[in-house]
């Protein structure tokens, strides 16, 4: 049962949460460039088709992601200084341009295709929220929580997460459903959002989603 606090509801359990209506599903960042060196990816990727499958049955809200890299005169400075230190560089001019535009790269994955209807969205940040029209179509369409699933886990799905909770979003991370090419910092940020977020198996969402009644989900 929801939790009644100054004069708010809160809720107090996962199906609460991740009532269809109300919830969107986020693939994030699942392009061509992001299947190198992901530990367990075939395993996650055919977890995130689970969920999305689900979702899709549910009428819940889909999104897409889709990592788009700036052309260096456009980008930051700041920003360029976060690549080398990713990649340990100290040399600007061994960085090369990923998830170019167009490119086969920067495809999403054809197993989760994106079908008519669902949003796709371009964007230049780890963050579903910088620079997008984002949190403005969750909020038109009346979106409250926001399952996170993608790569990679200490970055985007974490900077996601993050940015999501401070607008006011309840947050829903599938443990099984994210993944990272350095398995240490990839525990390490499951066990920052296993603190503040919903962070839990595919399964326990699926679950939750199956003992709906049929008319609450259409």
């Amino acid at each position: 049962m929801p939790i009644s606090f100054a004069g708010k509801i809160i809720p107090n359990s996962l199906s609460e949460i991740v009532e269809p209506k109300r919830t969107a599903l986020l693939i994030w960042d699942c392009q061509n460039e992001n299947s190198k060196g992901i530990e367990h990816f075939e395993s996650i990727v055919a977890k995130i088709k689970d969920l999305l499958n689900e979702a899709r049955k549910k009428s819940v809200f889909v999104a897409y992601s889709q990592h788009t890299g700036l052309d260096w005169g456009d980008e930051s400075e700041a920003e360029i200084r976060r690549r080398m230190r990713m990649l340990g560089s100290s040399d600007p001019q061994k960085l090369q341009r990923i998830f170019v535009e167009g490119t086969e790269e920067w495809q999403i994955f054809k197993e989760l295709s994106p079908v008519s209807g669902e949003f796709v969205f371009k964007k230049h940040r780890p963050s579903a929220f910088v620079g997008t029209d984002f949190d403005l179509v969750l909020r038109n369409r009346g979106i409250r929580s926001l399952i996170v699933t993608g790569f990679l886990t200490e970055v985007g799905i974490e900077f996601t997460a993050r940015h999501a909770n401070a607008l006011g979003y309840y947050v829903v991370v599938p443990e099984d459903c994210v993944g990272s090419r350095n398995i240490e910092v990839h525990n390490a940020s499951i066990r920052f959002m296993q603190r503040y977020y919903e962070a839990c198996k595919s399964d326990d969402v699926l679950k939750e989603w199956a003992s709906l009644p049929k008319e609450i989900v259409k």
